[in-house]
């Protein structure tokens, strides 16, 4: 059971850090089980790489 909780703990922690770096025009959902998705709307591969 503490295992789960530590999980889901830094799951909430990765989550609240990817957020913080969204702007209004980009969408963020969670892929599966750990994995997540960025869609970084008018933003050149170039920039999202430096990490806009």
């Amino acid at each position: 059971m503490r295992l789960q909780w530590e999980r889901n703990r830094k799951m909430r922690e990765r989550v609240e850090c990817l957020a913080a770096r969204v702007r209004e025009t980009d969408f963020l959902a969670r892929y599966g089980g750990q994995e997540f998705v960025m869609i970084l709307a008018g933003t050149s591969l170039a920039d999202a790489r430096k990490g806009v």
